[in-house]
């Protein structure tokens, strides 16, 4: 987590943002894991795409890296592989953990 970042807004708004983070990440590992089910490559698209945006505004870069990655190579045609949506599910759970630690500390 990039806590100097997050240092630097106002901690009330910060954790407005969590909050909303927090409630949309648990509603994309849900969808994730059912368009993986599915092999849903546009719902996995979208979600990657959604999950990217706001991961980038409460410093979770390795989520944001990730779901980039999945979302580009998704976008040209190219296909990935289900691992690595996992992995994505995965780090995104490890963020939220991450995040509930920081928060429950202030």
């Amino acid at each position: 987590m990039n806590y100097q970042r997050i240092e630097k807004v106002d901690q009330n708004f910060f954790q407005s943002l969590a909050s909303i983070y927090m409630s949309s990440a648990n509603e994309v590992i849900l969808t994730l894991e059912q368009a993986v089910q599915e092999r849903d490559m546009s719902r996995i698209q979208f979600c990657a795409h959604k999950i990217k945006s706001s991961s980038c505004l409460v410093g979770a870069s390795y989520v944001e890296q990730t779901a980039r990655t999945i979302e580009l190579s998704l976008e040209k045609g190219e296909g990935i592989e289900m691992g690595l949506v996992h992995k994505l599910i995965y780090y995104i759970r490890e963020f939220l953990t991450e995040l509930n630690v920081y928060l429950n500390a202030k």
